[in-house]
């Protein structure tokens, strides 16, 4: 997941509002919703990502993710947040030519969906081996094309010597590497625990006894979800996650880490009344104050049938 997917580089509405001291993480939600006009559900659940469970991630798109949100929270206006994922026209002017990624010291570009990205606030370096193929990494390396098991993380070399990782113990899923083209493919949910080989090949699975996919469905042991991970047996703790997660059935019946709570669900709808949002979190009942973050009014949208709220100010 990109950045730009978390709090989407869009035109703000209040380039002057400016936060107080609160980092209240209700008013943060109101707040990032307010400056990027964000629908407060989906701003919530990632900033509960980005403040939890997602601090422990070594995956290179989660410390990516984690700095766009570190930059968010540190700003102090809109227009401070806005320039952690919008690039300036200086920068734009690096693109001249490419629709690509190029670096700009150690931030990367996007010059497609002008769009900009923190590397070397995640603790990752920008590198452009060529022009237009610039990329956030975790440095260079020399087994270029393949990948290998360093602990319970995958750690893959481009052919062009670019290092990604992909932790294990963080993956929602099963996922393996094929050194036929270099892909890494996450193609089922899972529980995996660390990085081990299988057919040769780096793979995230569980740590437990054999098991086949298509005769072990996943179950809950209270709140530790229990999958077959790439033929192995994988268990997850929900809760250690994030005390306000379980193990449960999602919409479909299928057991995974979802909200404790039990007052609402995905379809809940939001409302919206006097500038005060009222959502569903972790299956909680959670109310949002658009006014205390200095955005008098709350709006409501139907996204996927579902009506989703953000807040702001009237155009």
């Amino acid at each position: 997941m990109r950045i730009a997917a978390v709090v989407a580089a869009i035109a703000l509405a209040v380039l002057g509002c400016s936060r107080g001291s609160s980092k209240d993480f209700a008013w943060l939600c109101a707040w990032m919703s307010g400056c990027e006009q964000g629908e407060v559900r989906y701003l919530c659940a990632n900033l509960a990502w980005a403040q939890g469970r997602g601090r422990t991630s070594r995956t290179t798109e989660d410390r990516l993710r984690l700095a766009g949100f570190d930059c968010a929270t540190a700003a102090t206006t809109c227009a401070e947040l806005h320039a952690c994922f919008v690039p300036t026209t200086e920068q734009l002017a690096r693109c001249t030519g490419t629709a690509g990624y190029v670096c700009d010291g150690d931030v990367l570009i996007d010059c497609e969906q002008q769009e900009l990205h923190q590397c070397g606030r995640g603790g990752l370096t920008c590198l452009e081996p060529s022009p237009g193929f610039g990329a956030c990494v975790d440095g260079t390396c020399d087994f270029q094309g393949t990948a290998r098991c360093d602990g319970d993380v995958v750690s893959m070399c481009s052919t062009t010597g670019q290092r990604r990782t992909w932790d294990c113990l963080a993956s929602e899923e099963s996922c393996q590497f094929s050194s036929d083209g270099g892909a890494f493919t996450c193609d089922e949910p899972g529980s995996p625990q660390t990085c081990v080989e299988v057919n040769g090949e780096p793979t995230c699975a569980g740590t437990g006894e054999a098991c086949e996919l298509g005769s072990f469905p996943p179950s809950c042991e209270g709140a530790v979800l229990v999958t077959c991970s790439s033929g192995f047996v994988g268990r997850r703790d929900c809760s250690a996650l994030d005390q306000r997660l379980t193990c449960g059935a999602d919409s479909s019946g299928t057991p995974t880490c979802r909200g404790a709570g039990t007052e609402c669900d995905d379809t809940t709808p939001d409302e919206c009344a006097d500038g005060v949002i009222t959502t569903c979190l972790f299956g909680y009942r959670t109310t949002i104050d658009c006014r205390s973050a200095g955005f008098p009014e709350c709006f409501v949208s139907t996204i996927d049938s579902t009506a989703w709220a953000r807040c702001g100010t009237a155009a």
